[in-house]
């Protein structure tokens, strides 16, 4: 029976550089480095600037010329011309280009010459063009900056003015153009009962915040109210300062309107109306109407006075006829429409009464 075959190196090797860092030079008995005299001497891996080494002699580098080309023969279809060599023609003196200092060598290569545009002596000086800027630029500076601002400011302000002059609106309780279904309000009524509708034979009185909402926007200071059934009475609403003897406006709150002045609400035009059409009818005034006039207002003076009731009927029809008869049938606010481009003046709308089951 063999013995197991047991590998016995021949000599054991030495730690490598590889396998530990930092250690010291390749030993001889490492196969990671070949030995120098298997391979023949290269001549550039020696220069003949180093110190020569026992492994290798000493071989200089080619020189700086490099290998000269052959010169071309003859040739025959050039008529005997040679053509110049590589060194000639790429590596030897060459002629310098013609400069922009030199004489002229063709229209097209040219520059323009150099010419003076702006000097007191030139006569036909090219005329001169400010930079376009925003703002314009002046010798006394901030100052006159300052003032550009105000001015570009105030333009800003009268635009806006009258972009909203073009956006006027009515409040919803008085747009004419569009009536309110859940408002009612009738003027025949002397008690002054503006409802809001909240159900089928129901309502409750108007609130004081919304009497209390600006008519129109842009808010207005003074509003003239036409009827086409009462052309003779016009309604103009003004401010009216209270009658307190401490209360003292500013002196310039008359001219300006607005100043000093709150503007008109819902409430002081449905309140205003109502006052206005409730005023007496003189005696002359009703002589002015045409017989057919007065039958009609005459029938809706009656018909109002016994919508108050059997109690108080005798007592309505002694205080006698009111302008708001002249509406005739037509005695429910509708609401208002405008008559221009603004809100200086606008036209009453009124409707029928609603048919009751």
């Amino acid at each position: 029976m063999a013995s197991p075959y047991v590998y016995t190196p021949e000599s054991s090797y030495q730690p490598g550089p590889y396998a530990v860092p930092n250690a010291a030079p390749g030993s001889p008995y490492s196969p990671f480095i070949p030995d120098v005299s298997l391979y023949p001497p290269s001549p550039y891996s020696r220069p003949g600037s180093v110190h020569g080494s026992p492994a290798s002699g000493v071989v200089n580098l080619p020189p700086v010329g490099g290998v000269p080309f052959p010169a071309a023969p003859p040739s025959p279809v050039l008529g005997g011309f040679i053509p110049p060599t590589f060194e000639e023609t790429f590596w030897g003196p060459r002629q310098r280009r013609p400069s922009w200092h030199g004489a002229p060598t063709g229209g097209l290569t040219v520059p323009q010459g150099h010419v003076r545009s702006n000097s007191f002596g030139q006569a036909n000086a090219p005329p001169f063009y400010p930079p376009p800027a925003t703002a314009p630029v002046y010798a006394n500076g901030y100052d006159a900056w300052l003032q550009w601002q105000q001015q570009q400011h105030q333009q800003q302000q009268q635009q806006q003015l009258e972009a909203q002059k073009k956006q006027i609106y009515i409040h919803p309780l008085l747009n004419g153009e569009n009536p309110a279904r859940q408002f009612f309000f009738n003027l025949a009524n002397p008690h002054f009962q503006p409802v809001k509708i909240v159900g089928p034979n129901q309502w409750v009185p108007l609130g004081s915040e919304e009497l209390a909402q600006p008519a129109t926007h842009p808010p207005v200071y003074e509003l003239k109210i036409v009827c086409d059934a009462t052309p003779q009475w016009p309604i103009h609403i003004r401010y009216e300062p209270p009658s307190n003897p401490y209360y003292s406006p500013h002196p310039s709150a008359a001219l300006q309107p607005g100043h000093g002045a709150p503007p008109i609400t819902v409430g002081d035009v449905l309140t205003q109306l109502h006052k206005h059409l409730h005023a007496m009818v003189a005696q002359h005034e009703w002589n002015q109407m045409s017989t057919k006039e007065e039958k009609e207002i005459t029938k809706a003076f009656q018909r109002r006075c016994k919508m108050m009731g059997k109690g108080e009927y005798m007592v309505w029809r002694q205080k006698g006829l009111r302008r708001v008869d002249y509406l005739k049938d037509r005695c429910v606010f509708s609401g208002v429409l405008r008559t221009g481009s603004g809100l200086g003046e606008v036209k009453l709308v009124t409707q029928p009464m609603p048919k009751t089951n």
